[in-house]
């Protein structure tokens, strides 16, 4: 029997399983992921401090596995070759293909990425719990990063603040670049500070923090001491692939992957997608977009296997199975920044607002993507 080994129980890792089944019902399809569970990290910023949302972002994986008729392996792989993976619990799993969904890490644990992430759904709610109640009775929180994570954030602190204690605590929160949300325009992060500002926020564009020798936090350029009984670090995303040979990474740890997402030397039988891969940038929206194209290319080469194709250069320079695959695409770069459950910037491209798309986001999206996913069994 023929057998695909998805790493990583992430919304690519589910989607793209699901999808490969879809397509063949009778290749094993197996899923390694320590987690017993599914979180929408997309919505890491809220699920500490709404229980509603928590439950909704959270789902259990074995109910989904069992409908797709997907193996489930509770595990790490520690070693990845073209052929087999190692895992962590002394198990060796050969593959004719594999794909990569590992996503990145954070510094910041609610952001639930990584295999340090709680192993049961139970601890991590418990854990995102803890986590938005340190923060709501902050004296002062310190958020050092002005990315879309530390500018939702800073938002949800401030809304949850207000709601529940009737006043918000002191909140600052540095950018290191000229303006937040630096993969948006000026204009756009510009929008967003005055947002945050209105809500009491303390922003400091421009300027690094640096921890003193006493404890204290300090700003780089001016020598500013930052309030801070509370820190939160959200900035910097880094690849989970540490079971990859470095030949297969590029000069700052991401996945090398080609323009069909299949992995640079490789031999054609490995992929990867998602925020592991320096394809696309980190995004739903990419993943989303690409993953008929992902699972085309891999049935596809699954047809070529079952041929009696290997691993091999001659498998990845083939030209009958060249022509068959599809290149990936880049979706438009729209951009929901919500800033508490009252308000956001909604961007893409020239088009800028606060109506409408953040009231969505705010209200409707993660129900909405979570049915996506499928895993809502």
């Amino acid at each position: 029997m023929t057998k695909i080994l998805i790493i990583g129980g992430g919304a690519a890792g589910v989607m793209c399983a699901a999808g490969l089944r879809a397509k063949d019902a009778t290749t094993e399809i197996i899923l390694v992921e320590p987690k017993n569970y599914f979180e929408l990290v997309l919505f890491a910023f809220r699920t500490p401090f709404d229980e509603d949302d928590r439950d909704t972002a959270l789902e259990p994986l074995r109910p989904w596995a069992v409908k797709h008729n997907i193996r489930l392996i509770h595990s790490i792989v520690t070693k990845l070759t073209p052929t087999s993976a190692d895992l962590a619990d002394g198990q060796t799993i050969e593959f004719d293909l594999c794909m990569v969904a590992t996503g990145a890490g954070s510094q910041w644990t609610a952001c639930g990425r990584g295999p340090t992430a709680p192993a049961s759904m139970e601890e991590r709610k418990a854990q995102l719990k803890l986590e938005g109640d340190r923060l709501v009775n902050a004296e002062s929180v310190l958020i050092v990063g002005g990315g879309l994570i530390g500018c939702e954030l800073a938002g949800e602190i401030a809304y949850t603040q207000k709601k529940r204690l009737g006043k918000t605590n002191k909140i600052t929160l540095v950018q290191s670049r000229p303006h937040l949300c630096a993969e948006t325009d000026d204009s756009v992060g510009d929008w967003i500070q005055r947002k945050l500002e209105a809500k009491g926020v303390k922003v400091i564009v421009n300027d690094k923090v640096i921890e003193s020798d006493d404890g204290k936090f300090v700003t780089k350029n001016s020598g500013v001491e930052l309030d801070a009984s509370e820190v939160v670090h959200t900035t910097g995303l880094r690849p989970v692939n540490s079971f990859m040979d470095a030949k297969f990474l590029n000069d700052k740890g991401w996945i090398e992957v080609d323009d069909y997402f299949r992995v640079k030397g490789a031999g054609g039988t490995v992929f990867a997608i998602g925020d592991c891969c320096a394809l696309l940038y980190s995004s739903f929206a990419q993943i989303q977009g690409n993953l008929d194209t992902i699972v085309a290319n891999m049935d596809a080469t699954m047809s070529k296997v079952k041929s009696g194709a290997t691993a091999d250069a001659s498998l990845e320079a083939d030209a009958d199975l060249q022509a068959k695959l599809k290149k990936h695409e880049v979706a438009p770069s729209g951009y929901f920044v919500a800033l508490g459950k009252d308000d956001g910037v909604f961007n893409i491209g020239w088009f800028t607002t606060q109506w409408i798309f953040p009231w969505f986001k705010n209200t409707k999206m993660i129900g909405m993507i979570m049915g996506m996913t499928g895993t809502q069994v």
